[in-house]
């Protein structure tokens, strides 16, 4: 997270591909919970407050050592 709390760059990694296992939520740290956030990978936006309690859901795909790289930017 930036000092002035407008940018943030989140990088999830999966070693090995699990089967049949819930959803992993990733709560971020440290945002603005007033801000409004857009996540440039997809264009969703969201507050910071439910940035840092709902979490967002990393889409792994199929496959072993998989990486997702989210980039927010404040409005």
């Amino acid at each position: 997270v930036s000092p002035d709390k407008k940018e943030a760059i989140v990088g999830v990694y999966q070693q090995m591909n699990t089967v049949n296992t819930g959803f992993i939520r990733v709560h971020l740290q440290g945002l603005d919970p007033e801000k409004t956030y857009t996540v440039l990978e997809n264009g969703v936006k969201a507050k910071g407050s439910t940035l840092m309690q709902v979490g967002l859901v990393p889409a792994f795909g199929q496959g072993d050592f998989k990486t997702v790289k989210f980039t927010f930017k404040a409005e």
